[in-house]
């Protein structure tokens, strides 16, 4: 069942050990991140990441003075099969709605947990949910 999530945006400067730095403030501050996805742009380094506690993980940020943005992404659990990211965002688009970003934390288990940003969640979220019991 898909559902509404915070995922925290961070750019910063493409220097050794940033990551390891934004993550380890995280981790010892107790806080568990579900998914994360990590990328550079033009000498820029682009983290982002989704965790337990939002409000805690906001609260570090802003200790340490990382300016952040917030955006609201859909998490969305799906087999760990070939083609089932691949039917996640197909079905978005059937529905007429833009994914803006996504992407995907595989395991070795049965299922994987995809982090989709759209530019309609709640349309998706009626679209990919199962209809209520009697309707």
């Amino acid at each position: 069942m898909p559902h509404v999530a915070k995922e925290f945006h961070l750019r910063v400067g493409d220097n050794l050990g940033t990551g390891a730095d934004l993550f380890g403030r995280l981790r010892d501050a107790g806080i568990n991140v579900v998914a994360s996805c990590c990328y550079q742009i033009e000498g820029a380094a682009h983290l982002s990441f989704v965790a337990e506690e939002p409000e805690r993980a906001a609260e570090v940020l802003d200790e340490h003075k990382l300016k952040h943005e917030v955006h609201e992404v859909l998490l969305v659990e799906l087999s760990n099969q070939a083609g089932a990211f691949a039917e996640v965002l197909q079905e978005i688009a059937r529905l007429g709605v833009q994914t803006r970003s996504a992407y995907v934390t595989p395991t070795t288990t049965d299922t994987g947990l995809a982090v989709i940003k759209t530019d309609d969640n709640d349309k998706v979220l009626a679209g990919l949910s199962p209809p209520e019991p009697g309707t």
